[in-house]
């Protein structure tokens, strides 16, 4: 969480007193001009099952598994890694073909915006 508040330019307020509780405020900053509301559109009959290839890159072991659990259950084939070496080795096995980078942005070591650029070829090939 303090991650995804930290990218956002905001920040994060902690009140504790024992035996009372905590109290968490998270402030982002304002978005002026708003967002435009776009209309719900009906899935496709397909869209629940693919057979793609997916790449999971999360440090997470919880979060990772329950992302590869689902998408296997709709058909994908997916391949998990827990930081961006284990990455860069997973797309280096698989021949360099990926349709899909999962990953999430804030990890150790490499974060997920910089991986696709780190994975030789994989940002041209990763759909």
């Amino acid at each position: 969480m303090y991650g995804i508040v930290r990218q956002s330019d905001g920040w994060i307020e902690v009140e504790s007193e024992p035996g009372r509780g905590s109290a968490f405020r998270i402030y982002l900053p304002r978005l002026d001009g708003g967002v435009a509301a776009e209309e719900a559109k009906p899935a496709a009959a397909n869209a629940s099952h693919g057979n793609e290839t997916v790449l999971i890159v999360e440090d997470q072991r919880a979060v990772r598994g329950l992302a590869k659990a689902i998408l296997e259950r709709h058909g994908y084939h997916v391949l998990e890694a827990a930081n961006g070496a284990e990455a860069q080795a997973a797309f280096t096995r698989h021949g360099g073909r990926i349709d899909l980078l999962l990953t999430d942005v804030v990890m150790p070591g490499m974060d997920g915006r910089a991986l696709p650029n780190n994975c030789g070829s994989c940002g041209q090939t990763c759909g």
